[in-house]
């Protein structure tokens, strides 16, 4: 019932396959969950949250990272009755990272994988949310993606004239409002 769900209860769940979140209604941040290097499959439910950022990958500081895969095992992603998200906020896999050179300190940029194993996302009852970040459009091995009851979603990669369509229209399988829109790869009409 409590605001937050604070990292180190994670500690001992790094073999932890399967996760589902479901009612934390008093939540303000999803938990760091993409330093768990087992974790295949993701639920979460029936949360009031207004916004999704990088603390949820857990490299909100780049600088501080440990790691440059994030959910490295990640297959299924799925997100039901979020009613008041709006905004999913993502640094798209780009980050930068300080080093010294003979000159001084120059910022080169460092690429973190995220989700790299990802092949199922699901967006059920997400009113409020308009957009996804990059990194899940680009997940190299995505092949289903089911948004329904999201409206705004819907609209906005809705099948060619979507604003949207072309970052996801790669993606084989996509069902849009209860709507096959495309199977393995071919449009539907």
């Amino acid at each position: 019932m409590g605001k937050t769900i604070y990292a180190n209860w994670m500690m001992p769940c790094t073999t932890l396959k399967t996760l589902q979140l479901i009612m934390c209604k008093n939540l303000e941040h999803l938990p760091s969950l993409g330093q768990l290097p087992f974790l295949e499959v993701l639920s979460i439910s029936l949360f009031n949250l207004n916004r999704v950022g990088d603390e949820f990958l857990g490299i909100e500081d780049s600088k501080n990272k440990d790691h440059d895969i994030v959910f490295p095992n990640l297959k299924s992603l799925q997100f039901v009755y979020l009613r008041n998200w709006e905004e999913w906020i993502g640094m798209g896999g780009i980050g930068e990272e300080e080093e010294e050179n003979d000159n001084g300190i120059v910022t080169i940029p460092i690429i973190i994988k995220i989700m790299p194993r990802l092949q199922s996302l699901k967006i059920f009852y997400c009113y409020n949310l308009k957009l996804l970040p990059d990194y899940l459009c680009t997940a190299p091995l995505l092949k289903e993606l089911e948004i329904f009851g999201s409206l705004l979603l819907e609209e906005s990669y809705k099948t060619g004239t979507g604003e949207n369509w072309p970052r996801i229209s790669h993606i084989p399988n996509i069902i849009l409002g209860w709507v096959y829109v495309q199977i393995d790869g071919e449009p539907q009409n």
